[in-house]
């Protein structure tokens, strides 16, 4: 075989596996993580998207009023201090809050079984649906004709919308935030999409309903200034996305 077209093919094939989008394994928490990019028209935001098996790896609500409560100056419940306090390998924002000054959240919250907070009407929500953790698996509901199977769920929190493969941009009448938004694949595993910018819904519907991510469902959770991911990818190393510091009334947690 001629070595120069040996050479080019062996570069060509390279460049190939470059431009494709493979996760990368830790060693703290069972998940992986893709370093990615989810292009909005003529812009592209750099995000974060992370996969873990809920059958391997432990996924849990957190409210952070409870974890907390009585420890913190005014209007400090952020995810960096969650992640302190636990020493959960991943941290994320989840629901609402129904106010700029304390964390009260603004929809279901439910936690361990206990129903800390009940679903709520909100007007500005199209769409709303609940992130329910049971057991070893994760499901997205739709609000209001699923609202009776929430009582299987051990953690649950509402937000919106429940984003479909429909919704394009030509559809899409949302601004652009920074955004959060939790899927469930083909296979039963957790997706968590984290935005670094602002990128509307369409975008990140039309990133995780990509062929390759084998996606049945997402729900987008709560967004702009409240939305941040904090985890750790090993050997000492963390990484973080978002803003990290700012009030949330309920977390995603997953490892420790």
């Amino acid at each position: 075989m001629n070595t120069l077209w040996f050479l080019s093919l062996l570069t060509l094939l390279l460049g190939l596996a470059a431009q494709g989008q493979s996760f990368v394994a830790t060693s703290t928490h069972g998940c992986e993580f893709l370093k990615t990019q989810v292009q909005d028209v003529e812009t592209s935001v750099p995000a974060m998207l992370l996969k873990c098996d809920p059958k391997v790896t432990e996924v849990k609500l957190l409210a952070t009023s409870a974890v907390l409560g009585g420890e913190n100056a005014y209007a400090a419940f952020s995810l960096r201090e969650v992640w302190a306090k636990t020493g959960a390998s991943i941290v994320v924002n989840a629901g609402s809050t129904a106010s700029f000054s304390t964390p009260m959240p603004a929809g279901l919250l439910k936690v361990r079984g206990k129903i800390l907070n009940r679903v709520k009407d909100v007007p500005s929500e199209q769409h709303p649906g609940v992130l329910c953790l049971e057991k070893n698996r994760v499901r997205i509901i739709r609000l209001p004709g699923d609202g009776e199977t929430i009582t299987g769920c051990i953690d649950a929190v509402q937000r919106g919308p429940v984003l479909t493969t429909d919704l394009v941009p030509q559809k899409d009448g949302s601004s652009r935030f920074r955004r959060t938004v939790a899927a469930v694949d083909g296979e039963g595993n957790f997706l968590l999409l984290v935005t670094a910018d602002g990128a509307r819904l369409s975008a990140v519907a039309g990133f995780l309903y990509k062929p390759e991510f084998h996606v049945l469902s997402a729900l987008n959770l709560d967004g702009g200034a409240s939305s941040g991911l904090l985890f750790s990818i090993g050997g000492g190393q963390t990484s973080l996305i978002g803003n990290v510091d700012g009030l949330v009334a309920s977390v995603i947690a997953i490892g420790k």
